[in-house]
């Protein structure tokens, strides 16, 4: 009657390691899921929206950017003012400020930087290259539709014919998002929403913030 009872016993640390194992096999990963409503809350108040006229006071042109480097500098995509006679930039309360000089720009990186009247808080800019998989989010106006959120990941890390380097991301975009910051975890600006494929399906692209 004992031999059954001491088999028994003889199963239980192989038993222990076994639900050792289950147990660590089942555990979350290390890497946390983005916290996209809490970057959203600290990030939103950052990302404004900007108008460009034409010579006749007319919108011309519609984007989006955010405050970065200080509280006066915004960032947007070069492709959103070029051509406007003059630029304003929608504050997140609602208040229009006059950009008084746009301090440079860079065709190849669809880049420039502006100088506005108003203020803001800056986001700070990631310091290293995202990695293909990683989650990232988007804030940006797609379609007029103000602090749009948008969840992706990085899917790809290009460079064009002259260089430039490029991240694709998932997170959806559309006209409008232009010039809109691409997060990273932390919610640093790992980029900025330059442009998509028309007929692709998610094939985004992001200038990068460095």
């Amino acid at each position: 009657m004992r031999l059954p009872i001491v088999a028994s016993l003889a199963r239980l640390p192989w038993l222990a390691v076994l639900t050792a194992l289950i147990v660590g096999m089942s555990s979350p990963d290390t890497c946390e899921a983005i916290d996209a409503q809490g970057i959203f809350l600290r990030a939103g108040g950052s990302v404004v929206v900007v108008v460009g006229y034409d010579a006749y006071k007319r919108p011309g042109s519609f984007g989006t950017g955010f405050f970065a480097l200080d509280s006066h500098t915004v960032v947007t995509n070069l492709h959103v003012i070029n051509g406007a006679s003059s630029i304003e930039v929608k504050l997140p309360t609602g208040t229009m400020s006059k950009v008084v000089e746009v301090t440079r720009t860079s065709k190849a990186y669809d880049l420039a930087i502006l100088r506005i009247e108003g203020s803001g808080s800056p986001l700070d800019l990631a310091t290293t290259k995202p990695q293909v998989g990683e989650e990232i989010l988007a804030i940006g106006h797609p379609k007029g539709l103000e602090r749009t959120l948008s969840t992706g990941v990085v899917s790809g890390i290009r460079k064009v014919k002259n260089e430039t380097l490029l991240y694709q991301i998932t997170a959806p975009i559309s006209p409008g998002s232009s010039g809109g910051p691409i997060l990273n975890q932390q919610g640093a600006v790992l980029g900025l929403a330059t442009f998509y494929v028309l007929d692709g399906q998610n094939l985004n692209f992001a200038v990068p913030a460095s």
